[in-house]
């Protein structure tokens, strides 16, 4: 098509989407405290039990998930926390404690500690809680810097509690740390005379080594600042669910040390998968399971449909409207004003979660619970330059009413701001890539990894957890199926970072024979993906062939811009791959091909049936 220049082409995204997404980014993408409380205050939307996992993929979002519900309080309704809120109508026993909120990364821990604070506690214990907030993202991850590092944070943050006070005055310097310094006084001072200067050197140099010491100056703004005035300080150690198993478990004692030197309410977000895992072993087998709450994420539709509700309002009460525009493939410009993004705005929701329940699967299982990751991928999808000029014409002309075909769609989530599909930038992966290097390439490498884990996910592994497995005993398989043990490894490592396989440790970057590692509801979506057709046609545009007459074939239908993403030629392409998968696929028949339990994987493809569907909707064309 052109080499790599060409392969790597990009095409420019719609001055549409690009608007919305910086217009609107405090509201899909908060990340300022004061827009992440206008958001819990505007358009929190609850985790419901008794909505949970009423479709297919929600529940293979729920096979997924440890079994912490079992070891931890299920918050029901997270728009009325009840079993949380309680805990706060007694205070002073919440002095000296650490409270876990158990989630998947993105399932709206740290929304949901906003909205507590925000909304859900009734004023009069609003008033007697004090909260900062520790971002633990730029956190050390050394044992020996991370403690002094969070001290100085809540020194840092403590003050702005009580911000008409200048903390640096000497005065308020005399009341922080008047305890000190009356000790002090009733010691060796009490030889010196009040009035002379040494008397009043010691007391100067006191105060100054108290300033220096983080803890003292830490715990002496608590007590000034909170206990005094009757307040419990909580604080928040935020994102501590980004980090790995090892350093979430590094947080948790750094949580037991703050517990033990200050008199507060320590709230840490942890992993579910880290608390299962570990909940029985040191550190965790000390937290308090009445204080180990969990927290399942909110249904994403619903979430994405309150922040485009909340950017519709935002837009109504802007009234000057500002007149932007865009060019036609045939030149004209068109003008029009900033209101109508909102109409945009609705016809992407749309296309996504109404015009089609596969799309709808399909966005839902790649992100997993992770609504961070969600919004992420329709924020794309809103600035993808797949969504051309005519079809934003129609969107306006039609008042947001229509919806975008099921092939661009399916285009956009598979190749985002790419001409070109490419596995490895997607989100969605070529399941039947291989490297034309190895001595014998293997076009089912990955598909045959995801569809052993698949196989186990309702069987114990060695730490008791149903779907997580030794490495190495996947490895056993594969290698007996003919897999080079070393390529399955580089296999394995590429499922990982594309998030379809779920690693213990937690780590994204790395893996090794006896780590533990479970397929994801991505793993499980690709899996489902080899069915469609358009899935199989973009992955006919990246994949090494044996035989070069297939290649041509379809880089003489891509090569066209023109013809590249009309229908005919996602059939053709689709139907080129299905045929050369298949003849692959009979070419290595040997008694390795029952790769599980007898099994034969080839099944799962189903070549006959896709081909019988691509020839029936050609001969409808």
């Amino acid at each position: 098509v052109g080499g790599q220049s060409a392969r790597n082409e990009e095409i420019a995204p719609n001055t549409f989407g690009t608007s919305l997404a910086f217009r609107f980014k405090h509201i899909f993408n908060p990340m300022a405290r004061e827009d992440r409380a206008f958001i819990v205050h505007n358009a929190y939307i609850p985790s419901l039990r008794r909505d949970r996992y009423i479709n297919q993929i929600d529940r293979i979002i729920r096979a997924v998930a440890p079994p912490s519900i079992s070891n931890a309080q299920l918050i029901e309704n997270t728009s009325e926390p009840s079993e949380v809120v309680s805990k706060f109508e007694t205070p002073k026993q919440l002095e000296h404690q650490i409270l876990l909120l158990i989630g998947a990364v993105g399932a709206g821990k740290s929304t949901f500690v906003d909205y507590v604070k925000e909304v859900a506690l009734p004023e009069g214990l609003k008033k007697n809680t004090a909260w900062i907030h520790v971002d633990l993202n730029t956190a050390p991850l050394s044992k020996d810097a991370i403690y002094s590092w969070v001290a100085d944070q809540i020194r840092v943050r403590i003050p702005a509690v009580l911000s008409d006070i200048d903390f640096e005055s000497i005065e308020i310097l005399q009341k922080l740390y008047a305890p000190e310094i009356q000790k002090l006084k009733k010691g060796a001072l009490a030889l010196l005379d009040s009035t002379s200067v040494e008397y009043r050197t010691r007391i100067a140099d006191e105060i100054i080594r108290l300033q220096n010491d983080c803890l003292k100056t830490v715990q002496a703004m608590e007590r000034y600042v909170c206990t005094e005035r009757g307040k419990l300080l909580v604080v928040v150690l935020d994102n501590c669910d980004k980090r790995g198993r090892d350093e979430q478990l590094l947080m948790f004692q750094v949580a037991q040390w703050l517990q033990s030197s200050l008199r507060c309410l320590i709230v840490l977000p942890l992993r579910d998968i880290t608390y299962d895992n570990h909940r029985n072993e040191p550190p965790l087998d000390t937290a308090l399971k009445d204080l180990v709450f969990r927290i399942e994420p909110p249904n994403f539709q619903r979430v994405l449909h309150a922040r485009v509700q909340l950017a519709l309002k935002e837009m109504q009460k802007d009234e000057k409207s500002q007149l932007l525009s865009y060019t036609l493939s045939n030149g004209i410009k068109v003008e029009y004003p900033s209101s109508q993004l909102g109409i945009f705005l609705a016809s992407i929701m749309r296309s996504i979660y109404e015009h089609d329940a596969f799309i709808r699967r399909m966005v839902t299982g790649i992100a997993g619970r992770d609504i961070r990751l969600a919004i992420e991928i329709f924020l794309e999808f809103c600035t993808s330059g797949h969504i051309d000029e005519g079809e934003i014409l129609k969107i306006t002309t039609m008042k947001g009413q229509h919806a975008l075909p099921h092939f661009m769609v399916a285009n956009i989530l598979f190749r985002m701001n790419k001409r070109f599909y490419d596995g490895n930038i997607s989100y969605v992966k070529n399941l039947f890539q291989c490297d034309p290097a190895d001595p014998k390439p293997e076009h089912f490498t990955r598909f045959k990894i995801l569809y052993w884990l698949r196989s186990k996910m309702q069987e114990r592994g060695p730490n008791g957890v149903n779907g997580y497995h030794k490495t190495e005993t996947l490895l056993e398989a594969l290698t007996a199926n003919g897999i080079d043990s070393n390529r399955a490894m580089e296999e394995i490592l590429y499922l990982v970072k594309a998030k379809c396989i779920i690693p213990e440790h937690q780590l994204f970057d790395r893996i090794a024979v006896d780590d533990l590692i479970s397929i994801s509801p991505a793993g499980y979506v690709h899996l489902d993906l080899t069915g469609d057709v358009n899935y199989l046609a973009a992955c006919a545009e990246d994949l090494w062939y044996s035989e070069e007459w297939v290649a041509k074939a379809i880089q003489e239908r891509i090569g066209n811009k023109h013809g590249h993403f009309t229908r005919w030629t996602t059939l053709q392409n689709a139907g080129e791959i299905t045929v050369y998968l298949q003849k692959m696929t009979e070419s290595k028949i040997l008694d390795t091909n029952l790769f599980l339990d007898n099994q034969d994987f080839r099944a799962e493809l189903k070549y006959d049936e896709q081909l019988e569907f691509i020839d029936q909707q050609l001969a409808k064309m």
